[in-house]
């Protein structure tokens, strides 16, 4: 079988000044978003190809400082958002929409947890997401506060 053709993508940020890197580190796909107020949101839309299997988020304000802390993390795909915080590490609350596709307002109402792993680095605050956790999904939504104010 032929390899899958890599992604194409459209992204789409909150502010001007944040930017998102696409990288590889071995078989995993990294979305690095760099957010120098540490507020932001970002909208990965899927251009051409599929959406990779492993994938993993690094947050950074700057090239040489990672988050300090991810106090507030939203990530919607066609079928589940996922809230949370890097004290949730490995039981990140998700949410599934209802048949008019709304989903729960109410943090309390969550239909599960997800295995999202956050970890502090040296550099970056890294999120490493459930495989296939993107399957299906023409577009992702991601929303990141580092600490709130």
């Amino acid at each position: 079988m032929p390899p899958l053709p890599e992604p194409a993508y459209d992204f789409t940020l909150q502010k001007k000044e944040d930017s998102i890197a696409v990288g590889r580190d071995g078989t995993r796909t990294v979305y690095t978003l760099a957010s120098p107020s540490g507020i932001g949101g970002a909208t990965i839309a899927l251009t051409g190809g599929q959406l990779p299997k492993e994938i993993v988020l690094r947050f950074c304000q700057t090239q040489d400082r990672g988050f300090r802390d991810l106090e507030g993390f939203t990530l919607t795909t066609a079928r589940l958002q996922v809230r949370g915080s890097l004290k949730q590490s490995k039981q990140m609350p998700f949410y599934l929409p209802d048949s008019e596709g709304k989903l729960e307002a109410d943090d309390t109402r969550f239909a599960g947890h997800l295995n999202v792993t956050a970890e502090k680095r040296e550099r970056f605050l890294e999120l490493t997401l459930p495989a296939n956790l993107f399957v299906g999904s023409s577009k992702v939504e991601i929303g990141w506060i580092d600490a709130y104010r």
